[in-house]
């Protein structure tokens, strides 16, 4: 099955998971399009138990008396009369109502926004009010990353829309890969007046790394924009949000429908066959894939 539809940052919204027969499970995933389209707003949606939610694809920011701190916001086709937001365990993010059939969930930017942002699985318990028909509990999880739009400058940069969290020097790092159609020397990348660790690949093609630091500062920021420049005059800037990446809702067992990531036997004999003092760990996959085999 199919569904298509306007997003942020111009993406495709595809349903990648199937409704199970008894609608206990179902799955969308926004795919970022391609540099220099258009904005656009919207929402993904899921139903199981006979029950709809959506949220809204882009995360907002919002800054008030309680400091800096991305929004997730969602509502659903029933009463919502409580919930949590968690990551295993842990309490991690705060839940709260909006509405009768409305929610949010909001972590503070000064505090550790890093789950979020490195693609660990952010789980919300939703509660209804009681119906004989359906059922009183379902979990959300949604896959949150990094996302660029509002491109502009020179057409010959190609930035990727989405960044990868990867292991590099033992940290995770949000990586920007992007490719020029002619040759370079050299490539800065600056948010502000702050440099941000940028490098060639090749003669055409570049990776720039945003520390956690550099994400929380970017993203949602009104005004701020990341540039990369190529030989000190060719320019390419962009916009940083946070964006959801795949939501999905279970009237199951959030922790057997989505199970934490474990190392896994590839990832492990990629991590091992990589040279002595190698610490770019991209080639073996993203951070939370790598991070199982290092913890």
């Amino acid at each position: 099955m199919l569904r298509l539809g306007a997003s942020l940052f111009a993406a495709v919204v595809v349903l990648v998971g199937c409704v199970d027969a008894d609608d206990s499970y179902d799955e969308a995933e926004s795919v970022a399009a391609a540099d220099g389209k258009a904005d656009a707003s919207s929402e993904l949606r899921v139903r199981a138990g006979d029950t709809t939610v959506w949220m809204t694809t882009a995360l907002a920011r919002v800054e008030d008396d309680r400091g800096p701190a991305f929004v997730l916001r969602g509502r659903a086709s029933r009463e919502v009369t409580d919930g949590n937001a968690y990551v295993f365990d842990d309490v991690y993010g705060e839940f709260g109502l909006r509405g009768p059939r409305s929610f949010e969930v909001r972590w503070d930017i000064l505090s550790n926004t890093a789950p979020l942002v490195q693609g660990v699985q952010q789980y919300q318990s939703l509660n209804f009010a009681h119906s004989a028909t359906r059922p009183d509990h379902l979990t959300s999880r949604v896959i949150v990353r990094p996302r660029l739009d509002s491109f502009s400058g020179a057409t010959s940069i190609y930035l990727t829309a989405e960044l990868t969290p990867v292991v590099v020097d033992g940290r995770v790092v949000y990586r920007l890969a992007g490719k020029s159609s002619r040759a370079f020397a050299a490539v800065v990348a600056i948010r502000g007046d702050i440099a941000m660790n940028a490098r060639p690949v090749d003669a055409t093609h570049f990776v720039v790394d945003l520390t956690q630091a550099d994400v929380d500062a970017l993203a949602g920021a009104t005004g701020a924009q990341l540039e990369v420049v190529l030989d000190g005059s060719t320019r390419k800037r962009a916009h940083l949000g946070l964006a959801i990446k795949a939501l999905a809702i279970t009237t199951g067992d959030a922790y057997d429908t989505w199970p934490p990531p474990t190392c896994t036997a590839a990832t492990q004999a990629c991590l091992a066959a990589l040279p002595a003092g190698t610490t770019d760990l991209s080639s073996c996959g993203e951070a939370v894939l790598v991070r199982a085999c290092r913890r």
